[in-house]
């Protein structure tokens, strides 16, 4: 069977050759493209920007590397406190539909039921309802919108999560969610970045004592530009803070490894000035990641569960700046990156404390933390929404 299997594969491709014109060698590589662009602050971030390359200038080499990379505690992704600069850490929560990791929230229509409604005014209203209870829980970030998978393939079981296989119609919710969610001061992070349609070998795996690399997402630059990345566009023009990179490879590259997905088009294409976070053991390299466009490395640890394993990026960015193999004004891109957003959205006055229920149904219990968190009371965050 498996052998059939791949000579009818084989088959069609060159048949698909010789009817169609199609050389699927033509896009098998991604480009490179370097260096990564720096954050200008254009669109309204300068203020933000001042304000984190004042934060940055205080930090030790620890500290920075604290910064870029995740660590174990109370919420599904965390940034380390710096106590002495006042700075709480930061709290990465998903998901696209609720804040998964608490109790007392709300469950909200997915993304796809929510665009059933063909309303923008209403969609708008749903991320702001929805970031509400996020803030109240002390979630800095939001683990969405999701426009990746677009739901282009049946084989990606988190189609649901997104809005619709249409570009055009995922890209104008994605943009009116971003905007209700970051107008009650929480982040978004868009995702997942790109080409992410099939739920199948997404990451490396071992058969048989072989390693066998994850699937890549071959797509030219008239399909990349036209049908993938148009709704990611309205995301960045909503002023989405961050997004995250995906498993999968796309043309033979990672997806948070891919200078020309992240620095190309990402960051130079759209402009983007927010922050690249790698889905959750997304990362597979360290300096090599970062020069590509990677700015921040989550869980941290290369496994989820085993908080003591090393990882790609920590002690090893301040080793790469002092031996030159990063340069440090990367380095501090990277955080100015991602504090802009907290100081543009004003979570570094009055933002409530991480919900202290998160900490019972966490996947690491505070005995595995490596920094202490501070927390607040269980808080009922539920509304009344339909009013």
């Amino acid at each position: 069977m498996l052998r059939s299997s791949a000579f009818a594969l084989l088959a069609w491709a060159s048949l698909s050759e010789a009817q169609f014109g199609i050389k699927h060698t033509q896009y098998g590589t991604s480009e490179p493209v370097y260096p990564s662009p720096e954050i200008s602050g254009s669109g309204g971030w300068e203020a933000g920007l001042t304000k984190a390359k004042d934060f940055v200038a205080q930090l030790t080499p620890e500290e920075k590397a604290n910064m870029v990379t995740g660590t174990p505690g109370p919420c599904v992704g965390n940034i380390a406190p710096v106590p002495r600069l006042n700075f709480t850490g930061l709290c990465l929560q998903d998901g696209p539909a609720t804040l998964r990791q608490a109790t007392y929230v709300t469950v909200f229509p997915g993304g796809v039921s929510a665009a059933s409604s063909w309303d923008k005014d209403l969609i708008y209203k749903h991320g702001v309802l929805m970031a509400r209870e996020f803030r109240d829980k002390g979630s800095h970030i939001i683990l969405g919108p999701v426009i990746g998978p677009l739901g282009r393939s049946p084989y990606a079981g988190r189609n649901w999560e997104g809005f619709s296989p249409d570009s055009y119609l995922a890209g104008v919710l994605a943009e009116q969610t971003v905007k209700g969610m970051q107008s009650v001061g929480v982040q978004t992070c868009t995702k997942h970045y790109i080409g992410n349609e099939r739920e199948e070998q997404r990451n490396p795996t071992t058969v048989d004592g072989r390693g066998v690399e994850a699937i890549s997402s071959n797509i030219d630059d008239r399909t990349m530009h036209e049908t993938y990345l148009w709704p990611f566009y309205n995301a960045v023009r909503a002023g989405t803070t961050s997004i995250m990179c995906s498993y999968q490879r796309i043309n033979g590259s990672y997806g948070c490894q891919n200078s020309k997905t992240l620095n190309g088009l990402l960051k130079t294409e759209l402009g983007f000035q927010g922050f690249v976070v790698s889905d959750w053991a997304a990362t597979h390299s360290g300096v090599a990641s970062i020069e590509a466009g990677l700015d921040m490395n989550m869980p941290g640890p290369l496994n989820f569960f085993a908080p003591t394993l090393e990882s790609y990026f920590g002690k090893n960015i301040t080793t790469a700046v002092n031996n030159g193999t990063l340069s440090p004004r990367r380095a501090d891109d990277m955080i100015e990156r991602i504090m802009t957003p907290y100081f543009a959205l004003g979570q570094d006055k009055d933002y409530p404390p991480v919900d202290g229920s998160t900490v019972p149904i966490s996947y690491l219990q505070p005995d595995a933390w490596n920094h202490e968190f501070p927390l607040g009371p269980t808080v009922d965050v539920r509304r009344n929404h339909h009013e």
